[in-house]
This record gives C-alpha cells, sequence and structure tokens, in this order.
C-alpha cells in the first residue's frame, strides 16, 4: 500500500519559489477516499483537500487545486505544473531524492485494529 503516513506534503520549493505567487497551485489526485474525491460535480473534497486549504489560509494565498494522476505526481511536481504536492504519500529513500518531504506526518494504523 502506497500509504503510510497521513498528509505528508511534497514540496521542491514550498516557499523560496511560490513565496511571490499569487496563487499556490497544489497537486492532488481526486481518487484516494476520504483524503482526495472528485464529487460528481467536479469539486475536490476530502482530508487532503481541508489540508491544502489550510495552508494556503495561513500562507494567504489563493489555493489553486491541480487534479494529477497518481503515477504521474513527482514527474509533474518536478515539471513545475503545480507548487506543492498534498497527499497520503510513503516516504522511501528514492523519493527523498527528487523531493523534498515536510515534517508534518502522523503515522496511521491501516487494516484494521492495531494493538
Amino acid at each position: 500500500m502506497r500509504m503510510k503516513f497521513l498528509a505528508s506534503i511534497v514540496a521542491t520549493t514550498m516557499l523560496a519559489g511560490t513565496a511571490f505567487a499569487e496563487d499556490l497551485r497544489i497537486g492532488v489526485e481526486g481518487n484516494y477516499p476520504p483524503f482526495s474525491v472528485v464529487a460528481p460535480d467536479g469539486t475536490l473534497s476530502g482530508f487532503d483537500i481541508d489540508i491544502a486549504n489550510a495552508i494556503c489560509a495561513k500562507m494567504k494565498k489563493n489555493c489553486v487545486m491541480v487534479q494529477q494522476e497518481w503515477d504521474g505526481m513527482i514527474p509533474a511536481l518536478n515539471a513545475k505544473k503545480f507548487d506543492i504536492i498534498v497527499a497520503s504519500m510513503t516516504i522511501n529513500e528514492k523519493r527523498k531524492k527528487v523531493v523534498d518531504f515536510s515534517n508534518l506526518r502522523r503515522p496511521v494504523a491501516m487494516g484494521g485494529a492495531q494493538g
């Protein structure tokens, strides 16, 4: 399973590249309920979307959600299609070589009760 951490926020230049931009473009998937879901009317919702909106509010930026298929998420970030990724993403050595992860994450138990 690709998710071990909840709300791992990935950014190559969270503040440096976006400090003067009007909008904060955030890469989200929209296909991973309850974290990121697209409603029939096209609106995005879920925990990741709430986190993204909270980041924009804290930074006093306008949020622009950019929906991206999961497999293209990191390549799209590195191609500057968006400024940050807000998604539940496992941190591993391969990914740490191409993106910087925030330290905002919380382990979650998956697949039933954990004692």
